[in-house]
Order: structure tokens, then C-alpha cells, then sequence
């Protein structure tokens, strides 16, 4: 702080009002604190300009579980933090306030040179600080640097190491790293004794200098760390009793109970549950509760001033091999809330267990089902499990989900868009943070999550070992991980709105899917096997019978016609002829019985089979005719035997006597198929139903050896029909 000259009084500013706050139980007596919100005549203050900043410092639930992982462990704050932190000189007027060392003198203006307390910049621009302080000096101190910046919440240090000389070290290295900064850090405390020896007794905490006894406690962050039995133990001092029990007052009861680790969360949410019915009963704030209520509030209230009977172990037996450790959570539900927490199991020369972290909630008002509010517990066990294995750099092979609902098992091991929205969204969101891999089954007795969620009395729960040690099932030597048979379930299974049409061109791609038509009608006569196992179970192995090839044939081809031809077949099962733009149109096209088009043609009488008569009409562009080869046109039906190769091409020179004749038999079929006997077949004329001749009908008679000009001297009438 300095006096600003005569000169520059006049010049912008900000003044700021300003008041002292007295703590008799800390090394700083007094400490100034600016109220940068105050409003001035603009209706603006200076925290309504300033940027807060992004967050900086790391969530203390990390810091403390990452702080029970080391066997000697020490605690230090850094002095004066903010002052130790300059703002640029430009700033410093926007600080300014009124000041005067002695009533009688007269008041002067001042301005402050460092971050102050109450500004709304000053945590991020002092946590900057440290955080670029220890990028600066990373390379010389490189343990300190990495100290600096991983366990530190604000200024409060809490760190250790596996073995003390690594401790020692760690500690060296970082005070003499934020002396480069200017910082000193002070109030160092151990459960080591050796450790404390290192350090100059002006640093240390003054409840260190009256000696390490079992009254000798030092409030870490809001939590009592006993530095004898090197534990936590809690401390709270709840106001004194009311005069009248409002919602007001329990709710400020209620909050002032620090639990940041969720260790007394069962006798919390009780609390919880009770702020949750008063809250129904839409009472105003500062009216009195009724007396059932009342009674609950003054039962729980009772029991939170025992909260100092509490004892938890700091170090959970860990060492730098950290494969040794497992994380096993629990989550449950009730009508009320549900909870999820978490415990370490430790192998070492025995095996340790015990609570990490649990958290809690209430049910919402709006009433859900049980099964969905499981499904929010495995969503809160899924976060904290992800949580503090990455707090304690854990992998995921080394963390172990349990529920005693099947039915959020059969949702996690099924496909999530087959589930409602609501179900759908958490169960993706639970598969992110734990998978499905390490999700198991526990009994519901067994589960300690149960005791979160339906909440227990502080004075039950001070010797609850289920809670604060978890299973005993823990502790063996070898546990056996195995999942029940989870039956499959359809509630909250998505419904699926289909608007089903039927399809008669059903596309059959058969050059594409099997190279010759033997493999076709093989597929699809056991595929026709398989439709009729039900009704002849028997049949599936038989040999292939022609009937059944033949069979299969006759549905390859009708779908090919529904694809190409499906107006002619509605006309010709309408009985009309097809329509005159019809490719069809001259073939007289009629269905057999199987309802297959042929060709009707004028071959009726003709003394050939009846398929040579009347062949079946295939489009000759259908993909489906790709799979035909030479030897059905050669032989002219379906071939049973290997054909003759094709000599048509062959040079005359080449071939034998016997090729030479198969080569002349070739080219007669050739043209007689595909040249006469189509002809034959086609109908130039007649193509449609015609008037059949009455008596008086006049006709125009042709004569052969006169010209057409002529015949008109022809003309007769019928005089009688036969």
C-alpha cells in the first residue's frame, strides 16, 4: 500500500470501503478485507468489472483422497498469499481507499499495490500465480513444481510421500521453489516426527510447538486431522438451540455440517428427507414447524453434537506399488434417495478395507419408479467410481460396480437405443465412466449403499462397521467375481411406431449373391425346408427331390415376372388382354396354373411338349437371366447333364469328324429356335377378340390374280353361317 501523491488524487479512481476481521486463533490476528461489491453513484461496483476467471484450483475431494495414499504425509499454508501477489501499477488507483494511522489525524488517501481480499479476481490472479510459478521453475525444481501444482487448494498445502526421505525432499524443494516467488509457506505439521525436525521452528504450527499429544489437532480444510493417531476426526460447533424451530433454521443447521467426502452422508440425508416434507407442507420460512416434525429435527440435532466420536484412518496402507489396490462401490435406492459409495481394498501383508467417499441424494418430488431410481444410483456410482480412481490414478481394470438390481444389470448389458429416452441417456452415461465389464451383482442384505439410502442416526451409524469397513467378504484372500444369470427384461424397452406395407416386387439380385442356378434353387429349398420345420421337422436333412427343385424353379421365375411384367398380370388375372403398348401384346400371353406367363402363339396343335409349345416369358433384361449359361440355349431346358462345348466359332480345319456334325447340330438349333420358331410363335394379327360373322354381313372377297383396285366387284353377303 502506498499514499498517492497530491498530484494524482484527482485522477480516475475507485474507493473502496473497507473492514477488519479478527481471528484469535490464527497466526494472522487481523485481516483487512475491501468490499469491491459495494455500489457507488453509478449503481456500479468494481466486482460488476472485473472478471472472476476461469476455475484454477482442483476439487478438494481429489486432493484429500490423493492425500490419504501417502504414509508420511505434512500440511503447510503459504503466508499472506494475496499480498505476496503484485497488480499492475495502472490498476493499483482502481484499490484505493481512505485510511488514517490515528483517530486524530486527518484522513488519506491510499491505494493498494497486491491482490486484495474481496475483489472478485483475486483467487484466480493469486492461484495463476503458483500455477505459473511452478511452470517457471519446473526445470530446477522439478518435485517441489509438481508439488505446487497438484496438492494445493488455494494456499493450503497437503502432500507427503511413501518414505520420509522422499517427504524431506519433496518439502525442501518446494520452499525453496516458492521463495523464488516470494511466498513462504508456515504452519507445517507431520505425523512425523523426523519430518518436523527439518523444518525451522518459526515455520511450524503453533499446536506442533506444545508437542504431538492425543489432544494435539489441526483443522485441515474444514476436517480434524489428529496428527497421533493420524486420522480425521470431525468438529462442529452447532449454534445454540432456537427458540423456535422454523424451516430457516434447520435448513442453516443443516448447511453448516461440513461433510465434503460424504463420510456421515446416511445420518445427512435423513436431515435431508425431514427439510424435504417440511418443504411439502409449503410453510413459510420463518414459521414454526409442527411438533411431529420438530421432535424429529431436535432427535437428529442431538445426535450431530457426537460427531466428534468419529474416527477415520488417514493413510489407507498404500504404497508406490499402487496395483495392489482395488475400488469397490455400492450403489442403492429407495422411495426416499439413493446413494452410491465407495471403498479401497488394500493387499498387503493382510488386507485392509475401508470407506473413500460416498455421495447421496434425495428422490426428486415427482414420483418415479423404484427401477428408475436404481438406475439414477448406478448413474452417481458410475461419476464418484470415475472420480476417485482418476483422483487416485487408478485403471479401470483395478474398479469394481455393484448393484442388487437385476433389472439396471439387464439394461447395462443390453443395446441402449433399445430403452426409453430416460433410461437410454443414463445407461450410455454410466457405460462411459464404468463398463459393463465391471459391473456385478450383490445381495440386497449385503449392500451398504442401503444404508445411504434410506438413511440411519448418527448414534447408529458411530458403530456401523457394514458402513465404514464395507463387506466382510472383502477381506478374503480371493474373491470370486461372478454374475448371475440376468434375465432379460422389457420395462422401459422403446416403442417403436412401424407403418408396414406390403411389398410384391421383392428385388432377388441373383447374379450377384450366387454364381451358378443350381446353388439358387439349393438355397431356397432349404430355406423353404426351414419355414415347414414345425410341420415336418423330419425333412430338413432329406436328399433334394425334384419336386422340391422344381418347385423352387417356378418361385424364382414368378418373382422375376411380378418385377417386370406386374400390369400384365393384373390384366390377365382381371381376364382381359394386356394393354396394346405391352411388350407382350403379340405373344397372346396367358397364367398357367402355378401363375406363370406363357406364350399362347399359334403352336397349340403342334406336336411338341407342352413347354416347347408354350414357353415361359422371361424379360431380357432381367439381371436374373445373367446366371443362365450357353447350355440351356443349346439343349433348350434345364440341363441335367455337362454340355457340349460350343464349335460354332471354332475354325472347320480344327475339328474332327465327330465335332464337324455336333457343329452343324449346333447351328440348325441356333436358327431354328431363335429365328423360325419364334416366328411361329408371334401373332401379327388377330391380337385382340374379333366380331364373329353374321348373316348380311357384306365382305370384301380377295382375288389373288387381280389387283386390289379391282376387287370391288367382289362384294358379297352372307346368306348362311356354319
Amino acid at each position: 500500500m502506498e499514499k498517492v501523491p497530491k498530484e494524482e488524487i484527482d485522477t480516475f479512481a475507485i474507493y473502496l470501503p473497507h473492514h477488519a476481521v479478527v481471528r484469535d486463533n490464527e497466526t494472522t490476528k487481523v485481516r483487512i478485507v475491501l468490499d469491491a461489491s459495494c455500489k457507488g453513484s453509478n449503481n456500479t461496483s468494481l466486482n460488476n468489472l472485473l472478471y472472476v476467471g476461469p476455475k484454477l484450483q482442483q476439487d478438494l475431494r481429489n486432493l484429500i483422497m490423493r492425500w490419504r495414499m501417502r504414509e508420511i504425509c505434512y500440511t503447510s499454508d503459504i503466508k499472506k498469499m494475496y499480498r505476496m501477489v503484485l497488480v499492475k501499477k495502472e490498476d493499483a488507483d482502481c484499490q484505493r481507499i481512505l485510511w488514517r494511522k490515528h483517530f486524530t489525524d486527518e484522513v488519506e488517501d491510499y491505494r493498494m499495490l497486491r491482490v486484495t481480499f474481496g475483489t472478485a479476481s483475486a483467487p484466480y490472479l493469486a492461484i495463476k500465480a503458483l500455477k505459473q510459478l511452478s511452470q517457471d521453475e519446473n526445470d530446477t525444481f522439478p518435485i517441489g513444481a509438481e508439488i505446487l501444482k497438484e496438492d494445493f487448494y488455494v494456499d493450503d498445502c497437503l502432500s507427503g510421500d511413501h518414505t520420509l526421505e522422499g517427504a524431506i525432499k519433496g518439502s525442501l524443494q518446494l520452499r525453496q521453489l516458492l521463495e523464488k516467488g516470494g511466498f513462504v509457506l508456515q504452519k507445517w505439521a507431520s505425523n512425523s516426527k523426523e519430518f518436523l525436525e527439518k523444518i525451522p521452528r518459526s515455520l511450524r504450527s503453533s499446536s506442533v510447538e506444545k508437542g504431538i499429544t492425543s489432544e494435539s489437532t489441526i483443522k485441515t480444510l474444514g476436517l480434524t486431522w489428529n496428527m497421533t493417531t493420524d486420522s480425521f476426526r470431525y468438529h462442529t460447533k452447532l449454534p445454540l438451540k432456537p427458540t423456535c424451530i422454523t424451516k430457516r433454521t434447520i435448513l442453516a443447521d443443516v448447511q453448516s455440517l461440513f461433510d465434503p467426502l460424504g463420510w456421515i452422508s446416511p445420518a445427512i440425508i435423513m436431515a435431508k428427507m425431514l427439510i424435504q416434507n417440511i418443504w411439502k407442507q409449503r410453510l413459510d420460512w420463518d414459521e414454526i414447524v409442527e411438533q411431529k416434525e420438530e421432535e424429529e429435527w431436535l432427535k437428529l440435532r442431538e445426535s450431530f453434537g457426537n460427531m466428534n466420536k468419529i474416527q477415520i484412518n488417514r493413510w489407507i496402507y498404500t504404497n508406490q506399488d499402487t496395483s495392489k489396490i482395488t475400488l469397490h462401490g455400492y450403489c442403492d435406492a429407495s422411495n426416499k434417495g439413493y446413494c452410491a459409495v465407495v471403498y479401497y481394498r488394500v493387499e498387503t501383508h493382510t488386507i485392509k478395507t475401508g470407506i473413500i467417499a460416498s455421495r447421496t441424494k434425495l428422490a426428486p418430488l415427482k414420483p418415479i419408479s423404484l427401477p428408475r431410481l436404481e438406475l439414477s444410483g448406478a448413474v452417481l456410482l458410475s461419476k464418484l467410481l470415475k472420480q476417485v480412481r482418476d483422483a487416485m490414478r487408478l485403471k479401470e481394470s483395478q474398479t469394481f460396480a455393484w448393484t442388487d438390481s437385476t433389472i439396471v444389470l439387464s439394461w447395462l448389458m443390453g443395446d441402449p437405443n433399445r430403452w426409453q429416452i430416460f433410461v437410454s441417456n443414463r445407461v450410455v452415461e454410466i457405460l462411459e465412466n464404468v463398463s459393463i465389464t465391471q459391473w456385478f451383482h450383490v445381495k440386497s442384505k449385503e449392500n451398504p449403499a442401503d444404508i445411504g439410502s434410506r438413511g440411519m442416526n448418527l448414534n447408529n451409524l458411530i458403530n456401523n462397521k457394514l458402513w465404514w469397513e464395507g463387506l466382510e467378504w472383502l477381506k478374503h484372500k480371493n474373491i470370486i467375481y461372478s454374475k448371475p444369470n440376468i434375465p432379460t427384461t422389457d420395462l422401459e424397452m422403446k416403442k417403436v411406431k412401424v407403418n408396414a406395407q406390403l411389398e410384391k416386387n421383392i428385388p432377388m439380385l441373383i447374379s450377384e449373391e450366387f454364381d451358378t442356378l443350381q446353388e439358387l434353387l439349393k438355397t431356397i429349398i432349404y430355406s423353404l425346408r426351414f419355414l415347414n420345420s414345425k410341420k415336418s421337422p423330419e425333412n430338413i436333412n432329406k436328399e433334394i427331390t425334384t419336386d422340391e427343385v422344381e418347385n423352387a424353379l417356378t418361385k424364382c421365375i414368378r418373382i422375376a415376372q411380378d418385377q417386370e411384367f406386374s400390369k400384365e398380370i393384373e390384366a390377365l388375372q382381371k381376364q382381359r388382354n394386356v394393354a396394346r403398348e405391352s411388350s407382350l401384346r403379340n405373344l397372346n400371353p396367358y397364367l398357367d396354373e402355378k401363375r406363370l406367363i406363357r406364350v399362347g402363339g399359334r403352336l397349340r396343335n403342334a406336336n411338341l411338349s407342352h413347354d416347347q409349345k408354350h414357353p415361359i416369358i422371361l424379360d431380357t433384361s432381367d439381371t436374373e437371366l445373367e446366371i443362365l449359361t450357353p447350355g440351356h440355349f443349346l439343349i433348350g431346358e434345364t440341363p441335367v447333364s455337362i454340355p457340349n462345348p460350343n464349335l460354332q466359332d471354332v475354325s472347320l480345319s480344327k475339328l474332327s469328324r465327330w465335332q464337324h456334325v455336333q457343329r452343324l447340330v449346333g447351328n440348325f438349333w441356333h436358327k431354328w429356335q431363335n429365328e423360325y420358331l419364334t416366328r411361329l410363335q408371334t401373332r401379327s394379327k388377330w391380337v385382340k377378340t374379333q366380331k364373329e360373322y353374321e348373316i348380311g354381313d357384306i365382305v370384301l372377297l380377295k382375288e389373288d390374280q387381280m389387283p386390289p383396285g379391282k376387287w370391288a366387284r367382289y362384294f358379297n353377303e352372307f346368306v348362311n353361317v356354319h
